[in-house]
């Protein structure tokens, strides 16, 4: 039926918001992963929903629980742990319905049940199987400090990256403005200034030449009409 198919396990979130936990609140294995969670990620909430790990009864009640934490849908990874003990103590965790309950529950399920050497059928079915309590809060969490630390180091680089930025801009616009100053452009503009005055006192000499002709020209026909007048 594809219950332990790896291709139906579902990624666990990088960065949940919100991390469920269902195991027995008397047990070591809760102090575990609160400790752990409260190390690498305090600014994550948990939740825990309490169950029975082991006795008669034990997997019908982690069944309804799981149902419950699906339907509050208020969490983005859900552990199932519980700490080591005998073979019979774990009897719960080969219950199949359990097993449907994992592999139907729409929150990935980490399984971190007993110890390294303590395999059951819950942690096959799981989308992750951890080998301790411990090991699942790890796997459900990021480490703060870690990510604190990338955070600096990828800070210094794009700091670095602009302030060489910066520096190639600095020298461009240095380079820029040497080879503005080698073209002159100031005695460029001058030199073509001068030119211009020189063509305009060209052209209004012109102009001037042009009306005193047209001035002469006329005084000359005015002349001649008034000796041809009777």
């Amino acid at each position: 039926e594809g219950l332990f198919d790896a291709a139906h396990k579902r990624a666990i979130p990088r960065l949940a918001q919100r991390i469920g936990v269902l195991t027995s609140p008397a047990g070591a294995a809760l102090r575990d992963v609160l400790t752990t969670l409260a190390r690498r990620a305090p600014q994550i909430p948990v939740i825990v929903y309490p169950v029975p790990v082991q006795g008669d009864g034990a997997a019908a009640k982690i069944i309804a629980m799981l149902k419950t934490a699906a339907t509050r849908a208020e969490c983005d990874v859900l552990l199932l742990v519980r700490g080591g003990g005998s073979l019979e103590d774990l009897q719960a965790f080969n219950d199949e319905a359990l097993a449907r309950a994992v592999r139907a529950c729409p929150i990935p399920v980490i399984a971190g049940i007993g110890h390294e050497t303590d395999v059951s059928i819950t942690d096959l079915v799981a989308d992750l199987r951890a080998a301790t309590p411990t090991a699942a809060a790890v796997a459900a969490s990021p480490d703060t400090a870690d990510w604190r630390e990338r955070t600096t180091r990828l800070t210094l680089r794009l700091h670095g990256a602009l302030q060489r930025r910066r520096q190639r801009l600095a020298q461009l616009l240095q380079s820029l403005r040497a080879r503005l100053d080698r073209q002159q452009p100031r005695r460029r503009l001058e030199a073509h200034a001068q030119r211009l005055d020189e063509l305009d006192g060209r052209l209004r000499r012109a102009l001037a030449a042009h009306l005193r002709q047209r001035r002469q020209r006329q005084a000359q026909l005015l002349t001649r009409l008034a000796t041809q007048s009777p």
